[in-house]
């Protein structure tokens, strides 16, 4: 994703993967957002996302400034569009793993999310819903988990959520439960494997703890604690690749990023020497990787993206966020200053 010197809208493009880090190399243009945006008083993208085939790009688009997105389907090869179209949505959708179907979500005349649906390209263009929330205190959403083998249908509020999921490449799925809402019990899901990984506040677990369930019965009582609560010690997020989980966390302030090994469980951290840092782990399109990217900055160094070797340990600078001329990180020096304790 890329913007051009005085352009006002994204441009999606892609290149061969062997190319990644070879500036030079052509890139092909899937979406223009300056060419389709041209003319219109108001355009913005909502989401975008390849087929798993890699022969169609679906992307959400709203041109009258309503947040109600149209979603629209392109032919790669050809650049054309197809006739389907899906209107309405909340602008968030996720492919089918055979690539011939989506699932969308919808907003209702409030402006809320609030169902799930299948739209299947080809079709008479209509859409079958498959969940739909009847609380209307609860927003709904849709992903996909980072293996490509479920889609899970989340459901929340400021404080409790819950979880549907079906398979990915099922045709006409029926969402099962995951683990029914409890007020105040907040979890996310992502599939590792043979199991689910969930994370989450359960059982007085303030800073969240890491439990699995199987695959087939991932309700609260098979939940098994895999990484146990560990208070003051706040788990941000987790990421999974086949095998090796990143959990995110802040200790005493400072982030670091811990890798697990899913076979020998054998773990390492991902952390910085300066006294106060930020730092953000995350990964890519792919599964079958030993490959992250995580963006570090500090008071004294300028935001820095990094590609890490989970196996190797290898981190290798990609870029460097420019700063104004002369700037020296060596000139400064930071501090960590903790409050005092208060009594009560």
């Amino acid at each position: 994703t890329k913007f051009r010197t005085g352009g006002e809208y994204p441009i999606f493009a892609r290149k061969p993967a062997a190319e990644t880090y070879n500036e030079e190399a052509e890139v092909d243009i899937l979406l223009d957002g300056d060419a389709m945006g041209e003319g219109k008083a108001y355009f913005s993208f909502g989401a975008l996302g390849h087929s798993p085939d890699h022969k169609l790009v679906g992307y959400a688009y709203d041109d009258q400034g309503s947040e109600r997105y149209d979603i629209k389907f392109r032919n790669i090869e050809t650049g054309e569009d197809l006739p389907d179209v899906v209107t309405g949505t909340a602008g968030s959708f996720v492919w089918s793993e055979n690539s011939d179907a989506i699932y969308w979500v919808e907003r209702d005349d409030n402006g809320r999310p609030v169902a799930v649906h299948q739209y299947k390209l080809g079709g008479d263009g209509s859409s079958t819903e498959i969940y739909r929330e009847a609380d209307a205190g609860f927003f709904t959403g849709v992903g996909k988990s980072q293996s490509g083998e479920y889609i899970f249908i989340g459901v929340g509020d400021q404080v409790t959520s819950e979880y549907h999921y079906f398979k990915a490449d099922a045709d006409n799925p029926e969402p099962k439960l995951v683990a029914a809402r409890e007020v105040g019990v907040e979890y996310d899901i992502e599939h590792w494997g043979d199991r689910f990984v969930i994370t989450t506040n359960a059982d007085g677990a303030v800073d969240k703890k890491i439990v699995t369930a199987p695959l087939d019965a991932p309700s609260r009582e098979n939940w098994t604690d895999y990484i146990a609560h560990e208070a003051g010690t706040l788990v941000l997020g987790v990421d999974v690749l086949k095998d090796h989980m990143i959990r995110t966390v802040r200790k005493e302030g400072l982030p670091s990023s811990i890798v697990t090994d899913r076979e020998s469980g054998d773990e390492h951290s991902i952390t910085c020497d300066e006294a106060a840092y930020s730092l953000g782990a995350g990964t890519g399109y792919d599964y079958d990787t030993t490959q992250i990217r995580f963006n570090y900055e500090s008071p004294s160094t300028p935001d820095q993206t990094y590609d890490y070797d989970l196996v190797t340990r290898e981190r290798v600078l990609r870029k460097t966020r420019e700063v104004p001329s002369g700037h020296n990180p060596e000139d400064y020096v930071v501090s960590r200053v903790m409050a005092p304790a208060r009594d009560g």
